[in-house]
């Protein structure tokens, strides 16, 4: 496959999170689709997701999303014989046996996308042996590139990092204000704020790190430090009674999930962004908060450090850091400017990224 078709190559995306899901994978996604929308040469992208919304169509997108595996297995193998893709689009490695299938059987090229913790556990024989037939393996940073390849056999095709991206911040909508309980109890506090989701499953991201600093420092700072954690799931209760062990239930305030517009208010008037994860892929949220000119903490030792550039945009903590760190950065935190951030991380460079690797696949280079 040296040229391109006249009439526009085909691809068919296998994902775990497609249009209208949330969380990290599913916004990772979107941005794909969106980029491959753009993408002169590529005349459809099918899209069969197993979560998201039931159906979703535009001028070159067309998803359907379903609950029910056998309807994504049925869909898949659907699409993959009458519409014949040229790519195979594999969005998550616990899909990665059933989107080989369909590349053999169509012939398409076989392209493999790897996140983070998922990933980075020695699989199965069988799925390395699969992922080590993939014409490309795309991960979203290179602390992903480099735990797969401990993994993957060396006769593996061509691999590349693909971050994540976040798109230039919009003005706080006219609805978007605090509540004025919540707003009445951050006035005059230092307020650190983190975003994720909830999940028992998750409990890397390290929200009850920080809350069990939180007395020391709210008396370092003579009590004058919140932590406001933003997000939903069920590993809520466990850290509302971790807060009541650590005598801090007045100084963490839950907000549940917020919408888009909640959350940037939230932003505006935080003081550090704090997510002390050992388990990040890379960290969407962390390019949020920057991109709002909030100062930024993560850990080392995952895919945080290259949203955060191995320091330069935020700084880098480990455990036995974390209370003086954050007091540090209460204190002297910079901010970084926007146009370096886009220039890294903004969507036209993340575009020319995908397209750029899927140009490279269609002409099998």
């Amino acid at each position: 496959m040296s040229e391109f078709d006249p009439e526009g190559f085909k691809i068919l995306a296998l994902v775990t999170d497609g249009v209208g899901a949330r969380g990290g994978i599913a916004r990772y996604n979107q941005d794909v689709f969106q980029a491959w929308e753009s993408c002169s040469e590529i005349s459809q992208n099918y899209v069969v997701a197993l979560g998201g919304d039931t159906s979703h169509q535009s001028e070159r997108l067309v998803q359907r999303a379903y609950k029910s595996r056998i309807g994504f297995v049925l869909r898949g193998l659907w699409w993959s014989i009458t519409s014949k893709p040229d790519i195979v689009f594999c969005g998550h490695i616990n899909l990665v046996l059933f989107s080989y299938c369909l590349a053999r059987i169509t012939g398409a090229r076989f392209w493999v996308q790897v996140h983070g913790v998922e990933a980075w556990s020695r699989p199965s024989r069988l799925v390395r042996i699969v992922c080590a037939r993939a014409d490309l393996i795309s991960s979203v940073s290179r602390y992903t590139k480099n735990e797969i390849s401990r993994w993957l056999a060396p006769q593996t095709a061509k691999s590349v990092v693909i971050s994540n991206t976040f798109s230039a911040p919009k003005p706080l909508g006219r609805d978007s204000r605090l509540t004025p309980k919540l707003k009445e109890t951050l006035e005059g506090k230092k307020v650190l704020l983190s975003i994720g989701r909830l999940d028992r499953r998750e409990q890397y991201k390290g929200h009850d790190r920080v809350i069990r600093v939180m007395r020391e420092l709210s008396r370092v700072l003579e009590d004058e430090v919140v932590y406001v954690i933003c997000g939903d799931g069920d590993d809520l209760s466990r850290l509302r009674n971790l807060a009541r062990e650590c005598l801090v239930e007045d100084k963490c305030i839950f907000t549940g999930y917020l919408d888009d517009d909640a959350r940037n208010a939230l932003i505006e008037v935080a003081d550090l962004f704090v997510l002390p994860s050992t388990g990040e892929g890379f960290g969407i949220v962390y390019l949020e908060a920057l991109s709002r000119g909030l100062p930024v903490l993560g850990f080392s030792g995952c895919g945080s450090s290259d949203p955060l550039q191995d320091g330069n945009y935020g700084k880098l903590s480990s455990p036995d850091r974390l209370l003086q760190d954050i007091k540090e950065l209460l204190l002297t935190a910079k901010t970084i400017p926007l146009q370096n951030l886009s220039a890294s991380f903004g969507f036209p460079a993340f575009c020319r990224r995908v397209q750029h690797s899927t140009r490279a696949l269609l002409k099998g280079v």
